[in-house]
């Protein structure tokens, strides 16, 4: 049996095929194989065309003690012999210059076992070539291109900026290579949102100050259109900065008696609706007198975030044009929450060493908007626990080992667990989380046409539509096994609707995206501690 897997991106969405029921060569039970007698091969083809991929190379990672990792080049005709393989588990890597890089396939193999026809079709990458003008149609030199995608975090779409980065030479043009099929989002930033961090910078020029600029020519984030690519084609596009008025803004960094802080980072973010929409921040440092200054902020609504050893602040503001001086970025102490877990379940609790309470934020005006992650929860020996350095309006997560989960978390008798709560006002006692067992769960298949659909992602959602907004604790990504079975656990009671659809790479699911499924999910119900069955059709929209 020929087995393919094929590597596709599609903006969020990576279609995988996944390695099904592989040729094995028959041992002789009395007869053990010696150590690293094991094989794989097979062939890397374009998606495009069929045609060998000649310059791939196949890649076995160490995924257990016993492997040992192996490496070799494909030939003239794109295809791969892994030989003398130790007995253990593997990812499989296939990756080639030009071609959109796939997920790593887990491959388990025993002493002699032989894996023929492991075939992978490959997608050509694509590119952007474009042109930018300043606002006179003149070329706009020494501008920072950078990509992003659309992608919902924390409840909204939100547009993300991509690795991929280019400099407009002297004629304006740029070249942006080595992207996959699918939608992005195209930004030209200059001034104090350039160069992007972690670039170097480059000596400031007149054209220094535009407003970050999505293509078509907006300076606004949620009116910016897509680039579309199709898979190995590029595109080509020319749009012009957009020139706005634009002021100096400086201030200074303090704690909550107004003593200067330093030194501190300090990071601008546009602002739409009182929402962060898009991730293109303009950084700057405080130094020690706690002063910091930024030059040629186009007119706009911003949020500035100040990150220091003694906490964190905000100031938003409103660019017009006019300098704006003597103004003040206050830090707030982080705090704690002191709290206690309780069970609801058979069997003894989890270790305290593999409990976690966290708080997730749900705004990034009022919350840091990068870095810093999540803070964690200090356990003790009777389930109390503290969880400090806390500075953000959020909502309350638990994680334990299964079949532990969160059931409910509340605050002075309020849900704090599907309701946002602002924990930068001060300390909070009697956060009360509860975990429990008594979660049921629900196995099945699932086809494609005839034939089993490996590899697929099953969502469980809730019937009942409310409660798929953020943060959505109650749908439940699952994926099919590579003989189209299903195992999703974990679910509290109640009545859902469950669907398979091609493999999706996203943190997070759009409820508009879930209400397009409704009318073809499965309803299920699932009761405490029990397990439900379902019959799946792979659904291709």
């Amino acid at each position: 049996m020929i087995s393919v897997i094929r590597l596709r991106s599609c903006g969020l969405v990576l279609a995988l095929l996944a390695i099904g029921p592989a040729v094995r060569a028959q041992q002789t039970p009395q007869t053990p194989a010696p150590q690293g007698t094991a094989k794989i091969s097979g062939q890397v083809t374009r998606s495009d065309n069929g045609k060998p991929i000649t310059n791939a190379v196949a890649q076995l990672l160490p995924a257990s003690v016993s492997a040992v990792g192996k490496r070799v080049k494909v030939d003239a005709q794109g295809r791969f012999e892994l030989t003398e393989v130790a007995a253990g588990s593997y990812v499989l890597n296939i990756s080639a210059d030009g071609f959109v890089p796939g997920a790593g396939k887990p491959i388990k193999l025993a002493d002699g076992e032989v894996l023929a026809k492991v075939d992978v079709v490959m997608a050509p990458t694509s590119a952007i070539d474009g042109r930018l003008l300043d606002e006179f149609g003149d070329p706009a030199p020494g501008i920072w291109m950078q990509v992003a995608q659309l992608a919902l975090v924390v409840g909204r779409t939100r547009l993300r900026p991509m690795n991929q980065l280019a400099l407009t030479d002297d004629r304006g043009q740029f070249h942006i290579a080595g992207l996959p099929s699918g939608d992005y989002y195209l930004l030209a930033l200059s001034g104090p949102f350039g160069p992007p961090p972690g670039m170097s910078p480059l000596p400031s020029d007149d054209r220094a100050g535009f407003a970050p600029t999505y293509f078509p020519g907006t300076p606004i984030a949620s009116e910016a259109k897509a680039v579309h690519l199709d898979e190995g084609k590029d595109a080509e596009v020319t749009f012009a900065l957009s020139a706005e008025k634009l002021a100096n803004v400086s201030g200074t960094v303090v704690d909550v008696a107004g003593r200067p802080v330093g030194p501190a980072s300090v990071m601008m973010f546009q602002t739409q609706g009182g929402d962060v929409r898009a991730f293109i921040p303009a950084m700057t440092q405080a130094g020690a007198d706690g002063s910091f200054r930024y030059r040629n902020v186009p007119s706009g609504t911003y949020v500035l975030q100040g990150v220091a050893q003694a906490g964190f602040g905000i100031l938003l503001l409103t660019v017009d044009g006019a300098e704006q001086s003597n103004l003040q970025i206050t830090i707030r102490p982080p705090t704690t929450a002191h709290g206690h877990i309780s069970f609801d379940g058979d069997g003894p609790p989890p270790p305290t060493d593999q409990i976690n309470v966290t708080v997730r934020p749900t705004a990034f005006v009022s919350s840091p908007a990068m870095g810093g992650g999540m803070p964690r929860s200090r356990m003790n020996d009777d389930f109390s626990f503290d969880l400090p350095r806390l500075q953000s309006v959020g909502v309350v997560m638990a994680s334990a080992p299964p079949p532990w989960r969160l059931k409910s978390a509340t605050l002075d008798g309020k849900d704090v667990a599907d309701t946002s709560y602002d924990f930068r006002a001060g300390d909070v006692t009697g956060l009360e989380v509860t975990l429990t067992s008594r979660v049921g769960s629900l196995t099945g298949n699932v086809v494609d046409g005839d034939a089993p659909a490996p590899g697929c992602s099953v969502i469980v959602f809730p019937d009942d539509k409310t409660k798929w907004a953020y943060p959505a604790r109650l749908v439940t990504p699952g994926r099919s096994d590579p003989n189209g079975a299903i195992n999703v656990g974990g679910l509290l009671p109640g009545r859902y609707l469950v669907v398979a659809v091609p493999l999706l790479l996203v943190q997070e699911i759009d409820p508009v995206y879930l209400e397009s499924l409704r009318e073809a999910a499965t309803s299920v119900t699932i009761d405490e501690g029990k397990a439900g069955t379902v019959a799946l059709k792979l659904i291709k929209r």
